[in-house]
């Protein structure tokens, strides 16, 4: 075990650096350990995962290098036209996003912002993103750069970091976690019997009493196919449950049970038949566990709560299989957990002590320990060792295949905590990079659960619900609908996600759309390979989610030996009192904005020098494998205009990815709607009424995936053509991409009285294009090619007709070849020079 020197020592150095910029020895150590040349992330034998507390992805890393930040030039206007980094209230005053030092501020000490899931519903307001000041309070717009996060900006850096990770739901902690574990959050629970086939868990409270929710977990899968795995905790929060509320909730349960346990409850083909058999085969067990709880569970010291509990994080505490209430601390005392213990198969009791591995061999792992700062202040820190257990397994070449890490509330990052956070997670990486030959084969994925109430700027991909858009055939909405709120369940907003590994190294950024689940299907994916069959699957997981959601595998890329330049550290100079004394300082201010201010900023948004700008330069990119398509025609003999949405396969083919679709008409008070595109699935074609739009003038704004956007303008009148923007295809390979586009223009009306058409580059500095409209007796069809090379195969152009004003398609996004590239220089600001090397 370290010494409370140690503890300290890397505590203090890392809050010191958290405040100034130092750069933790782990990092680098991780970064130099090498795997074996040839071999790529599926020799891996151990996956770590980490899942942090409540930080939105432009909160904590809008302002990094290459990512999809501030400085994202396809963000969506408001319907009073502004960017939407520009939020008002009910009352008129309009905010700007606001940076909190966190040396100078007490920003580490003044909490979060409301996240129920009312109000994160509130805040996305059917997709207009435009109410997150009224339903969050201005505190939302804060953010942090590198200077007042530098370990996990150090960490994408040296790593990939994930822009496109949505948290899974539109809800707080334990929803989105039960989607990280079980890959949904809708089921049977014991304590709800009436609602229990439609119920959705949408709000922590029916997470709250441990042992009542029932359908099937992801462990238990790994479980059933031998696959080991942990998660690891100081102490599970059942210990800390207080005695009101078990008080509150017990007489209703007790009330409705009478019996034994049913052991796995969820395997039952059909629910309400297990449902008939709870009577009598639950209460038994609950009565005695719940009294247990009302006797035993009067722990109210809360540094013990923050310092040392999980926070009730672990989420399969709420799981009936898991028997949360029989710990071992909990044996040790009351004859009656004992004997319940005793009379569990062995399989179930594995299950429980898998799933709440805690510290309890360490005898310091319940006590805490005052110690002086260099200040003269004192606080309180754990005695023992809160890494014990998995410092162990790593030391003693015991890592299971599958591991789930759970820090206390203090190292959770959640902003009712200071933000020692960085401490913990590099504790971790330093744990694992300490015997390089259990790093050079491990994955540490760390992830966010949710958002707090912190903003973010990227709308969450959600299905069509009630007719507001299409899915493609086999995708039910319905399981996606949160009844009770007449909202969509998810995805939820962007949060930071870091792949850490030796085949994710170097700096890079992965755009594919992932979400809480996507750990689940990377999980399923990784471990089927390796066991050379398909048996390992989580069923929760909607076609939804299956379509719109990668699997996390196109982070990762073969390491053949590359030496890779790691950035250079800088220097520690301030320790951890000086984030105590900052507990002392100002409150963090606001950014209100005058009306002078609102317009200089809708004139030039991305110039603007009221609005947050990220690092300059662009970052090396993951291939991805988009073939997203996106046109509108108008239709006068139905005064309609029509849109056809898809997402192709005849690059890709089976690997081919399906995409979610925003699309934004009318900009009033026309509600947006939400398409989903299963790959190769053909294009979802949807109509609007011109006379739903002002002055019978269309104007429509589809968003997708990786700055993928159009923009279509006209009416009624629009010219007898119709355009395209396809992808140009190798001459010699048909199945291979050059990285430019095409844009293809049909003459349908051979009385068309415009010349030619006008390509406009709107951000990468080239000259216009003028396509000539010559009418051929044999081909009523012209294609263009616009050459990408210049910009990396980014694109921003706008096709106009002359003296045509109204009429208009803007086209932009990036040519996704499926191999490295570069994130977009547009947004980067680069200036052309050098390139990061693509290793």
């Amino acid at each position: 075990m370290e010494s409370r020197r140690d503890f300290i020592k890397k505590l203090t150095a890392l809050s010191g650096s958290m405040a100034l910029g130092s750069l933790p020895g782990a990092v680098q150590r991780a970064f130099a350990i090498n795997p074996d040349p040839g071999t790529t992330f599926m020799d891996a034998e151990h996956i770590v995962f980490l899942m942090q507390e409540n930080r939105s992805f432009d909160h904590l890393l809008g302002t990094l290098r290459g990512v999809r930040g501030f400085n994202d030039p396809r963000f969506l206007r408001q319907k009073n036209c502004n960017p939407v980094w520009l939020q008002s209230d009910s009352q008129g005053n309009t905010y700007a996003p606001v940076r909190c030092d966190i040396k100078n501020t007490n920003v580490t000490w003044s909490g979060g912002c409301p996240h129920e899931v009312e109000n994160q519903i509130g805040a996305r307001n059917a997709g207009f993103m435009d109410k997150w000041i009224d339903q969050k309070t201005p505190k939302t717009m804060q953010y942090f750069t590198r200077e007042d996060h530098p370990f996990y900006h150090a960490l994408a850096d040296a790593f990939t970091v994930c822009d496109h990770y949505f948290c899974s739901s539109l809800t707080g902690t334990s929803s989105n976690r039960s989607m990280f574990w079980t890959g949904k959050l809708r089921g049977l629970n014991i304590c709800d019997l009436q609602l229990c086939r439609t119920k959705e868990h949408m709000d922590n409270t029916l997470f709250s009493l441990p042992g009542t929710c029932t359908w099937e977990t992801f462990p238990e899968v790994l479980q059933a196919n031998e696959v080991s795995w942990k998660v690891y905790q100081n102490q599970t929060f059942v210990n800390y449950l207080r005695r009101d509320d078990i008080e509150k909730a017990l007489p209703g349960i007790l009330k409705q049970f009478e019996s034994q346990p049913a052991p796995a409850f969820h395997a039952s083909s059909d629910p309400f038949e297990a449902i008939l058999q709870i009577p009598e085969m639950i209460a038994a067990a609950l009565k005695p566990l719940f009294e247990i709880a009302a006797k035993t569970y009067l722990n109210t010291d809360d540094l013990k709560i923050k310092w040392l509990s999980n926070f009730s994080d672990n989420v399969l505490e709420s799981f009936l299989n898991y028997y949360p209430l029989l710990t071992e601390e909990n044996r040790k005392v009351f004859k009656e957990a004992q004997s319940l213990w005793e009379s569990l198969a062995p399989k179930t009791r594995d299950l429980h002590s898998r799933a709440f591995t805690t510290n309890i061999k360490d005898p310091l792992y319940n006590c805490l320990k005052e110690i002086t700062l260099d200040d003269g202040t004192t606080m309180s820190v754990p005695a023992g060792d809160i890494l014990y257990q998995f410092r162990q397994d790593v030391r003693n070449g015991e890592l299971p295949t599958v591991s789930w890490l759970v820090a206390p509330e203090v190292f959770s990052d959640h902003p009712v905590s200071p933000q020692y956070g960085p401490w913990y997670v590099s504790e971790v990486l330093d744990i694992l990079t300490s015997k390089p030959e259990v790093w050079k084969k491990t994955i540490f994925i760390i992830n966010f659960d949710e958002n707090d109430g912190f903003f973010d700027h990227m709308p969450p991909y959600v299905p069509s619900v009630q007719g507001a858009g299409k899915c493609s055939p086999g995708i039910d909405t319905d399981e996606e609908l949160a009844k009770d709120f007449n909202s969509p369940i998810g995805l939820g907003y962007r949060v930071p996600m870091l792949v850490v590994s030796p085949w994710s190294r170097g700096g890079w950024v992965n755009s594919q759309v992932l979400d809480h689940t996507s750990t689940l299907m990377f999980l399923e994916k990784f471990l089927n390979a390796k066991k050379g069959n398909n048996n390992i699957q989580c069923s929760n997981i909607s076609q939804f989610r299956r379509t719109v959601c990668g699997d996390i595998t196109s982070a990762f890329r073969p390491y053949n030996g590359e030496k890779i330049v790691f950035p250079k550290p800088v220097d520690k100079e301030k320790f951890f009192a000086q984030v105590r004394r900052a507990k002392t300082n100002a409150q963090p201010g606001t950014n209100l904005l005058n009306p002078d201010d609102i317009e200089g900023i809708r004139s030039d948004v991305l110039n603007s020098t009221l609005l947050p700008k990220q690092e300059e330069g662009i970052r090396p990119a993951n291939g991805l494998l988009y073939q997203l398509y996106a046109e509108a025609c108008a239709d006068k003999s139905k005064n309609q205009v029509t849109i056809a949405l898809g997402a192709g396969n005849e690059i890709y083919g089976q690997t081919c990815w399906g995409a979610a679709f925003h699309v934004y008409w009318g900009f009033d008070d026309k509600k947006p709607r939400s398409y989903v595109a299963k790959a190769g699935a053909g294009m979802l074609t949807d109509s609007f009424n011109l006379s739903d739009f002002d002055d019978n003038a269309y104007h429509i704004v589809v968003h997708g995936p990786n700055g993928f956007s159009r923009e279509f303008s006209g009416t009624v009148q629009d010219p007898g053509i119709g355009i395209a923007c396809t992808y140009e295809f190798a001459l010699q390979d048909a199945r291979t991409l050059t990285g430019n586009v095409e844009i293809v223009v049909k003459i349908q009306d051979k009385s068309i009285n415009c010349t030619h058409l006008v390509i406009t580059d709107n951000a990468y500095g080239q000259p216009d294009i003028m396509v000539p409209l010559r009418i051929s007796r044999y081909d009523d069809t012209i294609t263009q090619v616009i050459n990408l090379e210049h910009s990396l195969n980014w694109y921003d152009f706008t096709v106009s007709i002359p003296g045509n004003k109204k009429y208009y398609r803007r086209y932009t996004g990036h040519v996704e070849t499926g191999l490295p590239g570069y994130t977009d220089p547009y947004m980067g600001r680069w200036d052309g020079a050098t390139k990061p090397p693509l290793t």
